[in-house]
């Protein structure tokens, strides 16, 4: 297990570049942070939560290691305000695949991380259908829209 302190933290602001995000996922959360950065103390992206290992000693240490970089199942986002712990998921459109996503990885959160309150699972999108917003919210999962 690995303590939550010695993730890379970033002040809450926009950055030039965000690991993992593509432009339109760089947009979303740009327009998340301008409304909603001053809830939060810190913020680290790209967070893995398991690695899968490549099985045989014949690989060499860097496969191994892009191998598992490639295929650790990685939270967005993590926002810490001080109180909770806020697992994010970046997506331009609500959908079954992201909300599916965020309680996986809050479910495995705690058996790769310690030194945390409590969690509490968001998905931050452009827009999406009615039904899983309701969906979401039986869930207990907040969900931002942005513009």
């Amino acid at each position: 297990m690995q303590d939550i302190n010695s993730l890379r933290w970033f002040k809450p602001m926009k950055l030039n570049r965000y690991p993992h995000f593509n432009d339109s996922d760089k947009q979303i959360w740009d327009s998340f942070l301008a409304s909603e950065s001053v809830r939060f103390f810190r913020f680290s992206y790209d967070v893995p939560l398991i690695e899968e290992s490549l099985s045989g000693p014949n690989h060499p240490d860097y496969l191994s290691s892009d191998w598992n970089y490639l295929t650790a199942y990685k939270v967005d986002v993590i926002g810490d305000s001080l109180t909770v712990l806020h697992l994010f998921e970046v997506k331009p459109v609500l959908s079954h695949q992201a909300i599916g996503q965020i309680q996986s990885y809050r479910t495995m959160f705690p058996n790769k991380y310690y030194g945390y309150r409590s969690l509490i699972s968001n998905i931050v999108c452009l827009s999406g259908p009615a039904p899983l917003y309701q969906v979401c919210d039986s869930l207990q999962i907040n969900v931002y829209t942005v513009v």
